[in-house]
């Protein structure tokens, strides 16, 4: 592949549609990445704390006096 056409600024059509093609699966490869990331972290730092990934501890009693008010 020639770099020609780009250093001119002119691609073809077909390049031009197949770039495109490439930077949105290269986007949404990145934005699946950083949801990965997120989703790892917050099963780390929850099961450091005892808790999972359930809402299982919404039954347990409350560690701290609730105020009437």
């Amino acid at each position: 592949m020639s770099l020609e056409p780009l250093a001119s600024g002119r691609l073809s059509g077909r390049r031009k549609r197949l770039l495109l093609i490439l930077l949105q699966v290269a986007v949404g490869l990145l934005a699946l990445g950083v949801v990965a990331l997120l989703l790892t972290n917050l099963q780390v730092n929850l099961l450091r704390r005892g808790l999972g990934l359930s809402f299982a501890w919404l039954g347990e009693p409350a560690r701290f006096p609730l105020s009437r008010g």
